[in-house]
């Protein structure tokens, strides 16, 4: 099992990640995350790679049994790609391309930006995919559509292709989507525009735009799968939000570990198990926390203030006793500049160690006394509550009710009240196999795929 942090070398002189290491060994970190933004300082030029850096570090890490794992660069390309290939930057809903300043500024559906994204992950794979120490691979960061996605021409011809194939002929659409009401109907799937932020969005439209937006960060991420899964070994994720844009089942069907990032208060903490039981069951492979705050949160505010005692100790243990493999934090070192500066960490810009840095130490020697109990134990459950990435995003379009939270709805009325007995959340591709109870609020649609098999389950 795992405690970990994210680790930021290219920000770092030799001498410090010496230093870094040896607070590592000190503080019981077994793991570090590395290379997620580190793109330009692996591909100076086109073409032209330099991994020497990072295998000199992930070497030393080695050295002192410290495992790495390596995620794939994709969410900073460089500076000069965008200026020679402004094509692969994402544009708003007003034509607008992003301003290259901070990350995850790209088009997703870019057949260049998915191109230079394979030349990358083929390189870094071809390196680093049977060293010693990666024990595996995170893909990009925290995928989902950025800001409604992205509106470029090959991003509106994607979503009329995507629904020409769902739907056959516009005339379906149309009869589908109600668009008579109001005079909406389409003549072609040629007129059909993105929804933009600041209309009055019909509630179809905005869900298969957002679901198109889906599709295209899905097929973004399994082309790296595809790649480190053929090229490396040890097993491939990618690090997602509980924010259920996405669909987990969707998202990890080509990958081998579920990855979670959450930012929760430390108020918040009692709910966490909401999150994990609807991760545990998605695979039968333990879950991995790859980022949660170690005290404070924020980017340029500190947000949720400090954590109270016992409560980072209590966040470090906690997905180990719900089926977790690992936990990490972000970060593991406060950024000496540049963005993020207000984040906490396990040690200060200048290597100080936190209040909060000591109940991690803690847990770690705690966990090292329990690991093999917990990695032989295995939670059991015969009752489960569906959790539907359909519904969530159905309720974004169309709340319906006002003030309505579908998450938190099933979390206070559902997940509490059943929380003294173990309880699976599933999305409902999830076969009800293995269940004696399964409750069903809230559901928006009810699909022949589904009714066929909750009929034949019950």
């Amino acid at each position: 099992m795992y405690i970990g942090a994210a680790y930021y070398p290219e920000l770092w002189e030799p001498e410090e990640i010496e230093r870094d290491i040896s607070r590592c060994r000190e503080y019981g970190i077994n793991l570090l995350r590395v290379g997620e933004f580190a793109w330009e300082k692996l591909e100076v030029r086109e073409g032209e790679f330099d991994f020497d850096w990072l295998e000199e570090v992930i070497n030393r890490l080695w050295q002192a049994d410290i495992s790495v794992l390596l995620c794939t660069p994709t969410s900073t390309p460089p500076r000069w790609m965008f200026a020679k290939y402004p094509e692969i930057t994402r544009v708003d809903s007003d034509g607008r391309g992003e301003v290259v300043s901070s990350r995850n500024h790209v088009c997703r559906t870019s057949p260049l930006m998915r191109e230079k994204n394979r030349a990358i992950v083929e390189a870094l794979a071809e390196r680093f995919g049977h060293h010693p120490a990666v024990m595996g691979w995170q893909i990009d960061n925290e995928l989902f559509p950025y800001q409604s996605g992205c509106f470029c021409p090959q991003c509106r011809a994607a979503f009329r292709d995507f629904l020409r194939e769902r739907f056959g002929t516009i005339e379906a659409l149309n009869h589908h989507w109600g668009m008579t009401r109001w005079s909406l109907s389409y003549a072609s799937f040629e007129e059909i525009e993105p929804p933009r932020p600041s209309e009055w969005r019909h509630p179809s439209l905005r869900t298969a735009w957002r679901t198109f937006q889906c599709r295209q960060t899905e097929t973004f991420a399994r082309e790296q799968a595809d790649i480190l899964h053929r090229l490396a070994s040890g097993p491939v994720g990618t690090d997602m939000m509980p924010n259920n844009v996405l669909s987990y089942y969707r998202m990890n069907a080509p990958m081998d570990v579920v990855q979670f990032n959450h930012y929760d208060p430390a108020s918040a903490l009692p709910d966490l198990p909401f999150s994990y039981d609807f991760l545990r069951p998605i695979k039968s492979t333990p879950f991995w926390v790859t980022e949660t705050q170690v005290g404070w949160n924020g980017s340029e505010v500190a947000e949720n203030g400090a954590r109270p005692v016992g409560n980072c100790y209590v966040n470090t243990m906690l997905p180990f006793l719900m089926g977790a493999e690992a936990n990490l934090f972000w970060l593991f070192r406060t950024h000496p500049n540049g963005h993020e500066l207000a984040h906490g960490a396990l040690f200060s810009p200048c290597g100080r160690p936190y209040r909060v840095s000591e109940e991690v130490r803690r847990a770690a020697q705690d966990l090292k006394k329990c690991e093999t109990f917990l990695a032989q134990s295995r939670i059991r459950s015969e009752l489960a509550i569906h959790y539907s990435t359909v519904a969530a995003n159905n309720f974004d379009s169309a709340p319906l009710l006002k003030d309505f939270s579908y998450r938190s709805t099933l979390r206070d009325c559902f997940r509490r009240a059943l929380g003294h007995r173990n309880v699976d959340l599933i999305d409902t591709p999830h076969s009800p196999d293995g269940y004696r109870v399964i409750f069903s609020p809230f559901l928006t649609t009810l699909d022949r795929n589904l009714l066929d098999r909750m009929t034949a389950w019950v």
